[in-house]
This record gives C-alpha cells, sequence and structure tokens, in this order.
C-alpha cells in the first residue's frame, strides 16, 4: 500500500538530519529563507536509464531533476534505491525549496568544514532550523536518513503545523514516539503513506526514489 515502497532497515529513530536533544549547541533562531522558487526548465529532458515512466518516482525524478534539485551519474543511471545521507537530503530539500545559501555562524560541526562538498547546504539548513548535531560536535554526514526523518525534515521545511493530537495512524509510530507529530503532519498532507500491514516503519532506510517523490508531492502542494 506504499507508494514509495518498502527500503533496506536502518534503525535510528534520535535523529533528522542529527538528534536536537543532544544537540552540542543551542538549535539556532530559525531564519526565514529567502525564497527563490525553482521552475522547471521546459526545455529539460530527463533521462535515466533506471528510472521508467511506470515508477512511482518517474514524475518526480524528472521534476527535480530539471529544477535543478537533483541530479544523475555519469553512467546515464539515477540509482533510485540507493540510500540517501544527512547531507545529501540537506542538499535536494534546500534546492527544492529555492532557499538562498546561508552560513552564517558556521562552520556548526566538526566534521563539516568549509571546504566539504555539502557545508553551504547543512548550513543553511542549520540556520533554518531544521537540523542540528550530536553531543561530539559532529553532524555525522554520511548516515543514512531514515523515513521519520524525512518526514521531520519535510515538515518544517514546509513550515506545516505539526499534529500531536491527531489519530494514530501507524502501529509502530505511537504518540509517544518524537516523530509522531511530524509523521503525522507529513501524512494529514499526503506525502507520506504506511504499509499493508498498517506499520509506517519509521527506521528504514529512505531513498533516492522515495526522497523524490515525497519532496516533489511537498513542494508542488498549492
Amino acid at each position: 500500500r506504499d507508494a514509495r515502497g518498502p527500503f533496506p532497515v536502518r534503525r535510528d529513530r534520535r535523529a533528522t538530519c542529527g538528534p536536537r536533544h543532544r544537540s552540542p549547541v543551542p538549535p539556532p533562531v530559525p531564519t526565514v529563507p529567502v525564497l527563490r522558487t525553482p521552475t522547471p526548465n521546459p526545455s529539460c529532458r530527463a533521462s535515466f536509464t533506471d528510472v521508467q515512466p511506470a515508477d512511482y518516482f518517474y514524475d518526480a525524478v524528472r521534476y527535480l531533476y530539471c529544477s535543478g534539485a537533483i541530479s544523475g551519474y555519469a553512467d546515464g543511471t539515477f540509482h533510485p534505491y540507493s540510500d540517501t545521507t544527512r547531507s545529501q537530503l540537506c542538499k535536494i530539500v534546500i534546492l527544492a525549496e529555492g532557499w538562498a545559501i546561508n552560513t552564517r555562524g558556521g562552520p556548526h560541526f566538526t566534521d563539516v568544514s568549509p571546504a566539504h562538498p555539502f557545508y553551504q547546504f547543512v548550513e543553511t539548513a542549520y540556520n533554518a532550523g531544521l537540523i542540528s548535531g550530536y553531543a561530539d560536535g559532529t553532524f555525522r554526514w554520511g548516515a543514512n536518513v531514515t523515513r521519520a526523518q524525512l518526514s521531520k525534515i519535510v515538515v518544517l521545511s514546509r513550515g506545516w503545523p505539526l499534529c500531536p493530537a491527531c489519530p494514530q495512524a501507524f502501529s509502530d509510530v505511537p504518540a509517544d514516539n518524537p516523530f509522531y507529530p511530524y509523521v503525522m503532519s507529513a501524512y494529514s498532507h499526503g506525502v507520506i503513506s504506511g504499509y499493508a500491514d498498517s506499520t509506517f516503519r519509521p527506521g528504514n532506510n529512505a531513498i533516492r526514489g522515495q526522497i523524490s517523490k515525497i519532496i516533489y508531492t511537498a513542494v508542488t502542494q498549492p
């Protein structure tokens, strides 16, 4: 029943690109990002050998690619079933939202220096209040993102109201789960769904195809 498909499992309930409650520094006061709404290039022709019209993420991949939010590989593939890291998700979200880069006060993480290829996106996400780090001062940029983490960062990036009082929709995301209000908010906006057994599998890794579909659905809503 999940339109986004099943993914390899890796449990990490404590973070959304890094757990807030273990942040080495106080979370920043979120700044309102400067919007530069991305517009797909009408002449763009996204063509990946491993993304076919029948795939649930086909339109999403094409839209985000033509908006400049995602790219493919040199061999003409997209790798839709590959895991996505914390830093990669930051980049996709920032570009999909059309936010101006904001590295004010950085670097905030010992493992994401100004020379890091994802530095500007991680710092922009941090300054917008979307992410934080670990007690050791790291961001762990190469760790994979889970479905629960993806839900949280999409809800925060969209500015949607949280839904802590919504009826429980998934048997494995109870009301006392720290991701519950974010998962339910994302669910109420129709950007996520669950499985036939009524689970959401919040600790499953989010993959490139799934992330493309969810972010595309979120940013193209009225």
